[in-house]
Protein backbone atom coordinates (compact mmCIF):
# COMPACT_ATOMS: atom_id res chain seq x y z
CA UNK A 1 0.00 0.00 0.00
CA UNK A 2 1.26 3.45 -1.08
CA UNK A 3 0.93 6.60 1.45
CA UNK A 4 1.31 10.09 0.29
CA UNK A 5 1.25 13.01 3.14
CA UNK A 6 -0.19 15.80 2.32
CA UNK A 7 0.65 18.99 4.57
CA UNK A 8 -2.45 21.06 4.97
CA UNK A 9 -2.15 24.91 5.11
CA UNK A 10 -0.48 26.38 8.56
CA UNK A 11 -2.90 28.81 8.98
CA UNK A 12 -4.95 29.03 11.78
CA UNK A 13 -8.34 30.55 12.96
CA UNK A 14 -8.78 31.43 16.53
CA UNK A 15 -9.23 35.17 18.09
CA UNK A 16 -6.97 37.66 16.34
CA UNK A 17 -4.97 35.09 14.88
CA UNK A 18 -7.89 34.27 11.92
CA UNK A 19 -6.73 37.83 10.47
CA UNK A 20 -2.70 37.09 11.69
CA UNK A 21 -2.97 34.35 8.47
CA UNK A 22 -6.84 34.67 6.71
CA UNK A 23 -6.94 32.39 4.15
CA UNK A 24 -7.89 29.89 6.30
CA UNK A 25 -11.07 31.30 7.72
CA UNK A 26 -13.79 29.47 9.01
CA UNK A 27 -16.44 29.62 12.24
CA UNK A 28 -17.09 27.68 15.34
CA UNK A 29 -13.96 27.90 16.75
CA UNK A 30 -13.71 26.95 20.45
CA UNK A 31 -11.70 28.64 22.93
CA UNK A 32 -10.58 28.92 26.34
CA UNK A 33 -8.74 31.10 28.37
CA UNK A 34 -6.53 31.20 31.63
CA UNK A 35 -6.74 34.34 34.29
CA UNK A 36 -3.59 36.43 33.63
CA UNK A 37 -1.14 37.33 36.44
CA UNK A 38 -2.20 40.73 38.10
CA UNK A 39 1.70 41.72 37.01
CA UNK A 40 0.01 41.60 33.31
CA UNK A 41 -3.35 43.37 32.87
CA UNK A 42 -5.42 41.99 29.64
CA UNK A 43 -6.52 45.28 27.75
CA UNK A 44 -10.07 45.40 27.43
CA UNK A 45 -11.20 42.94 24.50
CA UNK A 46 -14.53 45.17 23.04
CA UNK A 47 -13.86 46.80 20.30
CA UNK A 48 -12.48 47.62 16.87
CA UNK A 49 -8.52 45.91 16.42
CA UNK A 50 -6.24 45.78 13.38
CA UNK A 51 -3.78 43.15 13.41
CA UNK A 52 -1.14 42.25 11.23
CA UNK A 53 -0.35 38.69 9.26
CA UNK A 54 3.05 37.33 8.82
CA UNK A 55 3.56 39.74 5.80
CA UNK A 56 2.94 42.78 7.81
CA UNK A 57 -0.56 42.80 5.78
CA UNK A 58 -2.94 44.88 8.30
CA UNK A 59 -6.55 42.79 8.43
CA UNK A 60 -9.98 44.14 10.79
CA UNK A 61 -11.58 42.22 13.58
CA UNK A 62 -14.31 43.44 15.35
CA UNK A 63 -15.12 42.39 19.24
CA UNK A 64 -18.45 42.38 20.89
CA UNK A 65 -19.44 41.04 23.81
CA UNK A 66 -21.85 38.33 24.07
CA UNK A 67 -23.45 36.96 26.86
CA UNK A 68 -20.33 36.48 29.74
CA UNK A 69 -17.93 36.12 26.48
CA UNK A 70 -16.80 37.79 23.16
CA UNK A 71 -18.14 37.51 20.01
CA UNK A 72 -15.51 38.29 16.82
CA UNK A 73 -16.31 38.68 13.64
CA UNK A 74 -13.97 39.78 11.00
CA UNK A 75 -13.05 39.16 7.10
CA UNK A 76 -15.10 35.92 6.69
CA UNK A 77 -14.54 35.10 10.34
CA UNK A 78 -17.45 34.66 13.09
CA UNK A 79 -16.95 32.50 16.24
CA UNK A 80 -17.72 32.94 19.87
CA UNK A 81 -14.47 33.39 22.56
CA UNK A 82 -14.43 32.11 25.99
CA UNK A 83 -12.36 32.67 28.61
CA UNK A 84 -10.30 35.52 29.56
CA UNK A 85 -7.07 37.07 30.44
CA UNK A 86 -3.91 37.32 27.90
CA UNK A 87 -3.42 33.24 27.08
CA UNK A 88 -5.41 31.63 24.73
CA UNK A 89 -5.95 28.16 23.17
CA UNK A 90 -8.43 27.32 20.34
CA UNK A 91 -9.18 25.05 17.58
CA UNK A 92 -10.77 25.02 14.33
CA UNK A 93 -11.87 22.76 11.75
CA UNK A 94 -9.51 23.70 8.24
CA UNK A 95 -11.34 25.33 5.53
CA UNK A 96 -12.24 23.18 2.92
CA UNK A 97 -10.92 25.86 0.45
CA UNK A 98 -7.80 25.85 1.57
CA UNK A 99 -8.02 21.90 1.55
CA UNK A 100 -8.84 22.04 -2.03
CA UNK A 101 -5.71 24.70 -2.65
CA UNK A 102 -3.51 22.29 -1.06
CA UNK A 103 -4.26 19.56 -3.29
CA UNK A 104 -7.08 16.95 -0.82
CA UNK A 105 -9.20 15.35 -3.10
CA UNK A 106 -12.79 16.30 -3.50
CA UNK A 107 -14.37 13.12 -2.50
CA UNK A 108 -12.07 13.48 0.83
CA UNK A 109 -12.67 17.27 1.69
CA UNK A 110 -15.76 16.78 4.03
CA UNK A 111 -14.01 13.92 5.95
CA UNK A 112 -10.44 15.96 6.09
CA UNK A 113 -12.89 18.75 8.43
CA UNK A 114 -14.48 16.28 10.42
CA UNK A 115 -11.16 14.85 11.16
CA UNK A 116 -8.78 17.54 11.13
CA UNK A 117 -8.09 20.33 13.27
CA UNK A 118 -5.70 23.60 13.58
CA UNK A 119 -4.52 24.30 17.08
CA UNK A 120 -2.99 27.23 18.20
CA UNK A 121 -2.13 29.00 21.78
CA UNK A 122 -1.06 32.72 21.79
CA UNK A 123 -0.96 35.49 24.02
CA UNK A 124 -1.58 39.17 23.86
CA UNK A 125 1.18 41.34 25.30
CA UNK A 126 0.17 43.40 28.82
CA UNK A 127 1.11 46.64 26.55
CA UNK A 128 -2.02 45.17 23.87
CA UNK A 129 0.27 46.23 21.22
CA UNK A 130 1.66 43.03 20.50
CA UNK A 131 0.50 39.17 20.61
CA UNK A 132 2.75 36.06 20.00
CA UNK A 133 1.34 32.45 18.72
CA UNK A 134 2.10 29.01 18.24
CA UNK A 135 0.51 27.31 15.32
CA UNK A 136 0.05 23.28 15.65
CA UNK A 137 -0.64 21.92 12.30
CA UNK A 138 -2.00 18.49 11.30
CA UNK A 139 -0.21 16.42 8.95
CA UNK A 140 -3.04 13.94 6.95
CA UNK A 141 -1.78 11.27 5.81
CA UNK A 142 -3.35 9.32 2.49
CA UNK A 143 -3.52 6.05 1.36
CA UNK A 144 -5.18 3.64 -1.01
CA UNK A 145 -7.24 1.11 0.41
CA UNK A 146 -7.92 -2.76 -0.77
CA UNK A 147 -10.60 -1.79 -3.02
CA UNK A 148 -7.92 0.81 -4.56
CA UNK A 149 -10.19 4.06 -3.02
CA UNK A 150 -8.04 6.51 -1.88
CA UNK A 151 -8.79 7.10 1.72
CA UNK A 152 -7.13 8.90 4.67
CA UNK A 153 -4.75 7.02 7.09
CA UNK A 154 -4.22 8.99 9.66
CA UNK A 155 -4.19 12.78 11.26
CA UNK A 156 -1.13 13.34 13.15
CA UNK A 157 0.92 16.30 14.42
CA UNK A 158 2.48 17.87 11.89
CA UNK A 159 5.05 20.00 14.29
CA UNK A 160 4.53 23.86 14.99
CA UNK A 161 5.57 27.23 14.06
CA UNK A 162 5.50 30.47 15.59
CA UNK A 163 5.18 33.75 15.01
CA UNK A 164 4.08 37.64 16.50
CA UNK A 165 1.49 40.34 15.36
CA UNK A 166 1.70 43.85 16.12
CA UNK A 167 -1.84 44.57 17.31
CA UNK A 168 -3.77 48.28 17.16
CA UNK A 169 -7.12 49.28 18.54
CA UNK A 170 -9.66 51.71 15.88
CA UNK A 171 -11.10 54.37 18.23
CA UNK A 172 -14.79 54.64 17.97
CA UNK A 173 -16.24 56.69 15.29
CA UNK A 174 -17.58 60.45 16.10
CA UNK A 175 -21.49 61.28 14.46
CA UNK A 176 -22.11 64.25 16.73
CA UNK A 177 -22.48 67.33 14.71
CA UNK A 178 -21.47 69.68 18.03
CA UNK A 179 -18.41 68.07 17.31
CA UNK A 180 -17.72 69.91 14.19
CA UNK A 181 -15.75 73.10 14.40
CA UNK A 182 -17.96 75.88 14.59
CA UNK A 183 -16.97 77.89 11.41
CA UNK A 184 -17.93 74.39 9.50
CA UNK A 185 -20.59 73.54 11.74
CA UNK A 186 -22.27 77.15 10.74
CA UNK A 187 -22.30 75.87 6.65
CA UNK A 188 -23.56 72.65 7.69
CA UNK A 189 -26.69 73.71 9.30
CA UNK A 190 -27.75 75.78 6.21
CA UNK A 191 -26.84 73.03 3.97
CA UNK A 192 -28.85 70.81 6.06
CA UNK A 193 -31.88 73.06 6.41
CA UNK A 194 -31.53 73.48 2.16
CA UNK A 195 -32.10 69.63 2.08
CA UNK A 196 -34.38 69.24 4.32
CA UNK A 197 -36.66 71.68 2.50
CA UNK A 198 -35.61 69.72 -1.14
CA UNK A 199 -36.73 66.20 1.15
CA UNK A 200 -33.16 64.80 0.69
CA UNK A 201 -32.51 62.52 3.50
CA UNK A 202 -28.86 62.21 4.56
CA UNK A 203 -27.71 59.94 7.06
CA UNK A 204 -24.50 61.44 9.41
CA UNK A 205 -21.78 58.55 9.41
CA UNK A 206 -18.69 60.58 11.03
CA UNK A 207 -18.24 64.02 11.46
CA UNK A 208 -14.60 65.00 13.93
CA UNK A 209 -11.78 62.30 13.95
CA UNK A 210 -8.71 62.22 16.19
CA UNK A 211 -5.30 61.54 14.91
CA UNK A 212 -5.10 58.12 16.18
CA UNK A 213 -8.22 56.78 14.59
CA UNK A 214 -7.03 58.63 11.46
CA UNK A 215 -4.06 56.76 11.91
CA UNK A 216 -5.92 53.37 11.91
CA UNK A 217 -8.00 53.85 8.93
CA UNK A 218 -4.68 54.69 6.67
CA UNK A 219 -3.82 51.11 7.81
CA UNK A 220 -6.87 49.44 5.87
CA UNK A 221 -5.71 47.81 2.95
CA UNK A 222 -2.17 48.78 3.83
CA UNK A 223 0.96 47.08 5.25
CA UNK A 224 3.13 48.38 7.90
CA UNK A 225 5.34 50.00 5.72
CA UNK A 226 2.60 51.82 4.14
CA UNK A 227 2.44 49.66 1.05
CA UNK A 228 -1.23 49.72 -0.36
CA UNK A 229 -2.21 45.52 -0.57
CA UNK A 230 -5.80 45.53 -0.82
CA UNK A 231 -6.84 48.45 -2.81
CA UNK A 232 -10.64 47.98 -2.80
CA UNK A 233 -10.09 47.94 1.31
CA UNK A 234 -8.24 51.52 1.42
CA UNK A 235 -10.76 54.18 2.65
CA UNK A 236 -8.32 57.23 2.95
CA UNK A 237 -5.45 58.69 1.36
CA UNK A 238 -4.67 60.95 4.39
CA UNK A 239 -2.28 60.27 6.43
CA UNK A 240 -2.77 60.96 10.25
CA UNK A 241 -2.04 64.70 10.25
CA UNK A 242 -3.95 65.72 7.05
CA UNK A 243 -7.67 65.33 7.09
CA UNK A 244 -9.86 68.10 7.59
CA UNK A 245 -11.63 65.25 9.78
CA UNK A 246 -9.28 66.04 12.56
CA UNK A 247 -10.33 69.70 12.77
CA UNK A 248 -13.50 69.32 12.69
CA UNK A 249 -13.81 70.39 8.71
CA UNK A 250 -15.62 67.62 7.52
CA UNK A 251 -18.21 65.12 7.42
CA UNK A 252 -19.25 61.41 6.09
CA UNK A 253 -22.80 61.35 4.94
CA UNK A 254 -25.16 58.74 3.12
CA UNK A 255 -28.34 59.04 1.28
CA UNK A 256 -31.07 57.41 3.35
CA UNK A 257 -32.64 54.45 1.92
CA UNK A 258 -36.57 53.72 2.14
CA UNK A 259 -36.51 52.28 5.24
CA UNK A 260 -34.54 55.26 6.42
CA UNK A 261 -31.31 53.49 6.95
CA UNK A 262 -27.32 54.58 4.99
CA UNK A 263 -26.95 53.17 1.59
CA UNK A 264 -23.49 53.08 1.37
CA UNK A 265 -22.77 51.84 -2.40
CA UNK A 266 -23.51 54.90 -4.18
CA UNK A 267 -21.55 54.42 -7.40
CA UNK A 268 -23.84 51.44 -7.96
CA UNK A 269 -27.30 52.75 -7.10
CA UNK A 270 -28.33 55.38 -10.08
CA UNK A 271 -30.94 57.03 -8.05
CA UNK A 272 -28.60 57.41 -4.52
CA UNK A 273 -25.93 58.94 -6.56
CA UNK A 274 -28.62 61.36 -8.16
CA UNK A 275 -29.41 62.06 -4.30
CA UNK A 276 -25.57 62.68 -3.79
CA UNK A 277 -24.97 64.90 -6.52
CA UNK A 278 -27.73 67.00 -5.45
CA UNK A 279 -26.61 67.56 -2.10
CA UNK A 280 -23.45 68.02 -3.39
CA UNK A 281 -24.89 70.68 -5.68
CA UNK A 282 -26.50 72.09 -2.78
CA UNK A 283 -23.54 71.84 -0.17
CA UNK A 284 -21.28 73.71 -2.84
CA UNK A 285 -23.44 76.78 -2.67
CA UNK A 286 -22.62 77.01 0.81
CA UNK A 287 -19.11 76.67 0.77
CA UNK A 288 -18.71 72.55 1.68
CA UNK A 289 -16.80 70.94 -1.37
CA UNK A 290 -17.78 67.27 -1.80
CA UNK A 291 -15.10 64.10 -1.48
CA UNK A 292 -17.02 62.79 -4.91
CA UNK A 293 -15.20 65.42 -7.26
CA UNK A 294 -11.74 64.74 -5.78
CA UNK A 295 -9.24 64.48 -8.96
CA UNK A 296 -7.87 61.56 -10.04
CA UNK A 297 -9.05 57.82 -9.74
CA UNK A 298 -9.79 58.08 -5.69
CA UNK A 299 -13.35 59.00 -5.07
CA UNK A 300 -15.08 59.71 -2.05
CA UNK A 301 -18.88 59.97 -2.22
CA UNK A 302 -19.82 60.13 1.76
CA UNK A 303 -17.18 63.08 2.13
CA UNK A 304 -17.93 66.77 2.79
CA UNK A 305 -15.50 69.40 3.61
CA UNK A 306 -15.00 72.72 4.20
CA UNK A 307 -14.10 73.82 1.04
CA UNK A 308 -11.55 76.53 3.46
CA UNK A 309 -10.37 74.13 5.44
CA UNK A 310 -6.44 74.48 4.72
CA UNK A 311 -7.03 78.47 5.90
CA UNK A 312 -8.95 77.32 9.24
CA UNK A 313 -6.76 74.72 9.68
CA UNK A 314 -3.69 77.08 9.78
CA UNK A 315 -4.77 78.94 12.84
CA UNK A 316 -4.42 75.62 14.90
CA UNK A 317 -0.66 74.96 14.10
CA UNK A 318 -0.80 72.39 17.32
CA UNK A 319 -3.80 70.45 16.19
CA UNK A 320 -7.82 71.35 17.59
CA UNK A 321 -10.24 69.54 19.47
CA UNK A 322 -13.85 69.80 19.88
CA UNK A 323 -14.83 71.83 23.27
CA UNK A 324 -16.83 69.92 25.22
CA UNK A 325 -16.13 69.08 29.56
CA UNK A 326 -12.61 67.66 29.95
CA UNK A 327 -11.44 68.89 25.96
CA UNK A 328 -10.51 71.92 24.99
CA UNK A 329 -9.68 73.51 21.53
CA UNK A 330 -6.20 74.45 21.44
Amino acid sequence: MCCCVTRTSPYVLALFLSLLLPAAAGSGASLAGSQTPASAPAPALAGEWHITDRLGRFHTAVIRRQGAGFRIDGEGIHFELKGGGNEYSAEAPIDRATLVEAGVPAELVEEVVRRAVVRCTFSVHSDGATIDYTIHNPLIQFGRNEEGELVILDVVNGGASSGSGVLRRVPPLNRSLGDLHPDFRKKVDRWLKRLKEEKIQLVIGETYRSSERQARLYEKGRTLTGEVWAPAEVVTKALAGRSPHEWGLALDAYPAGGDGKPVYDVQSDAKMLEVMTRAAELADEEGIYWGGNFPGNFVDYPHFQDAGWRKIQARYPSGWQPSRPGASSH
